[in-house]
């Protein structure tokens, strides 16, 4: 009997079915072979319709939980020896009624993020069809059609619906809870839960957090110009942030701004009015809990470059991430730092007139009065930062004087001019001339570059002038090797700012 036989035997059987006369009487009759057509059809639509009900077979996101939602898992740092030194949770979060802001703050948003948001139910199909097409001409993703909706639905379910992942079966899942979002609530209560749980870049979640974060006030008082720079940053809150690139952010701004005068949200002369306005972003406010006190600029610059990879998603999960700090060698550069400028201030190393460090000390926008300094550890065999500390109070100043502040590099740009040397031919056995030397510049003016001890030497070998860092010789020999070879070089180490070609680069100043 057919059915008695094992699955093997089974489709042996099937196999040897001649199955051509079945689907050539299929493909000679019309009648059946629409009726074909129209069964595979239906059968499609109907597992579509299946799985867009199920989630496509995940579990679907509980939207009736969206008023009460709560962000969570920070992700915690760990040194190179595997200890726990911070971790990244955002600033407290301060939930605002959308009614207590002002017009404009919506606004500003609508007309950068979804300028048809009360005219579509989750999907603004005419965004999708401009997306496409652009996509089609840049032969790869151009352009996207998130709606505020779809953005919200990401935004507070991003292990259900990762924004890193990019496949079709992400982006169908997005707009199904978008679709469900819409179905739920109204367009009003949508934008409040969209501005209360978006990220606005360092440490800011939500609307009012931002506002203080970058201009020291509520969200409610806000100014047009302030909500055209919010409305532009949660595109990228690291790119656009207006500390690190204010230029990006000044743009961006002005891009919200015209986009709200186009759309017919403001009129054109407070539009033009608000272009010429500066940033006007204010001092970082005060930490009371400054990342469980440990390399709080190191943390700040690891959460800066994790955001640039992974976005808002770095906030929505636990994750445990291994850095190359060495904490016992930040306790050393922290207290090493705060003895010697402590050193400084007390005359142990000569006058000293100012202001001298308070924990308590009054901190205006201009920033702190007193003595700063900074440090940086780093391996010499891989590069790996072991310490770093970018100022000293950070609870009064975040301004990381490691990254953000520029100053001339002094003596340490001085290997510079011998790598250029050793490139060019030289060996560092060669005699450079330590005497007093003359240099006129190109303006008729005499520099005359002196040793730290202003004592010479006569004659010393390119070894012992560089490890004793030796100003004359050095700028003898750059001056033997040729300017534009030395600056080369730092270029070449990756050294972008521009480089003056002038006699005193040799020393690290201009």
């Amino acid at each position: 009997m057919l059915f008695s036989c094992s699955a093997m035997e089974w489709r042996s059987k099937l196999r040897r079915i001649d199955w051509k006369p079945y689907w050539r009487s299929i493909w000679d009759s019309p009648p059946r072979l629409l009726a074909a057509v129209l069964a595979v059809l239906y059968a499609t639509v109907l597992f579509f319709g299946f799985s867009w009900s199920r989630c496509f077979f995940t579990a679907c996101p509980n939207v009736a939980k969206l008023a009460v939602f709560q962000p969570g898992g920070a992700p915690v740092l760990l040194d190179r020896n595997g200890e726990v030194f911070a971790d990244l949770a955002p600033a407290e979060r301060a939930i605002v009624p959308l009614s207590s802001l002002p017009s404009l703050v919506p606004q500003a948003f609508l007309a950068v993020e979804d300028q048809r948001f009360y005219e579509h139910r989750g999907v603004d199909w005419r965004r999708v069809g401009g997306a496409v097409l652009a996509n089609l001409r840049a032969g790869g993703f151009a352009q996207g059609f998130s709606t505020i909706s779809m953005q919200l639905a990401r935004n507070v379910f991003p292990e259900r619906i990762p924004g890193e992942e990019q496949t079709t079966r992400r982006k169908l899942l997005e707009i199904r809870v978008a679709q469900e979002i819409e179905h739920r609530y109204s367009k009003e209560e949508i934008l409040e839960l969209y501005l209360n749980n978006i990220y606005f870049g360092n440490r800011a979640k939500g609307i009012e957090a931002a506002a203080r974060q970058y201009f020291g006030r509520s969200a409610k008082d806000l100014a047009l110009a302030q909500a055209a720079l919010l409305a532009a940053l949660p595109k990228a809150p690291s790119h656009y942030d207006p500390r690190r690139h204010p230029d990006e952010a000044l743009a961006r701004r002005n891009l919200v701004l015209t986009l709200m005068r186009d759309q017919g949200r403001i009129p054109r002369y407070l539009a033009g009015k608000a272009q010429r306005e500066p940033l006007g972003i204010v001092e970082a406010p005060r930490q009371e809990r400054t990342e469980a006190g440990l390399a709080p600029w190191f943390v700040e610059q690891v959460r800066h470059e994790l955001e640039d990879r992974f976005g808002p998603n770095l906030y929505t999960r636990p994750l445990r991430i291994v850095t190359t700090l060495d904490s016992g060698a930040q306790r050393a550069a922290e207290e090493e730092l705060r003895r010697q400028l402590k050193l400084v201030e007390s005359g142990g190393l000569g006058g000293f007139q100012g202001p001298r460090y308070a924990p308590d000390a009054g901190v205006s926008d201009g920033g702190t009065p007193y003595l700063q300094g900074a440090a940086v550890m780093m391996d010499v065999h891989d590069g790996d930062v072991l310490a770093w500390v970018g100022g000293r109070d950070f609870s009064q100043s975040q301004f990381d004087r490691v990254m953000q502040a520029r100053r001339q590099p002094g003596s340490a740009f001085k290997p510079f001019v011998y790598a250029a040397a050793l490139a060019d031919g030289f060996v560092l056995s060669q005699p450079l001339l330590d005497a007093p030397l003359k240099v006129r510049l190109s303006n008729g003016q005499v520099w005359q570059p002196k040793n730290f001890s202003e004592r010479y030497e006569g004659e010393i070998s390119m070894r012992d002038a560089l490890v004793r860092s030796k100003n004359v010789p050095t700028v003898r020999l750059a001056d033997a090797v040729g300017l534009k070879a030395v600056t080369q070089v730092a270029h070449r180490v990756g050294i972008d700012e521009p480089i003056a070609q002038v006699p005193a680069i040799a020393l690290g100043t201009t």
